[in-house]
């Protein structure tokens, strides 16, 4: 009678040995295909900042050319794009400082200074909030200020 156990034995350890090995097969492919949408998205937020990185400068830069043809409807509409992408960077980046006074400049030019002043001001709040009250790089804001007060005789 052992004699005819022991192949059973063998059989079922056999059995489970292969069901176990074909188990750990399936649980390693998960494990690989979980890591991968893992890296996908810790990595995911990296891609869409340079994708609004390159957007922000885009517009930035359509922006300029626009404003410095004159061509201000246009760039008054690149200068909110820039604004729009600048947001997504986060409440005290600069890139948003930057967009906002060279938005700003445009309703300045225009004479729409009702427009343009809180728009300045946003932008000096946002470098004083990032660089600190005495930092020099507040010096452009600063001064985009003074000349909207002396162009309103103020």
């Amino acid at each position: 009678m052992e004699t005819v156990k022991v192949p059973m034995v063998q059989f079922t350890y056999r059995t489970l040995r292969n069901s176990f090995g074909r188990r750990r097969r399936t649980m390693q492919r998960r494990l690989a295909v979980l890591l991968a949408v893992g890296v996908v998205i810790w990595l995911a937020p990296e891609a869409g900042a340079a994708q609004s990185a390159g957007a922000w400068e885009q517009f930035t830069e359509a922006g300029k050319i626009a404003y410095q043809q004159s061509h201000y409807g246009e760039a008054l509409a690149y200068f909110q794009a820039a604004v729009k992408e600048a947001e997504k960077f986060g409440p005290e980046d600069r890139r948003l400082a930057t967009s906002l006074n060279n938005l700003a400049a445009v309703y300045s030019t225009q004479d729409n200074y009702k427009d343009a002043e809180p728009i300045y001001r946003r932008a000096l709040h946002i470098l004083e909030q990032a660089l600190g009250r005495e930092h020099p790089d507040l010096a452009t804001s600063l001064n985009n200020l003074a000349v909207l007060y002396d162009s309103q005789g103020k």
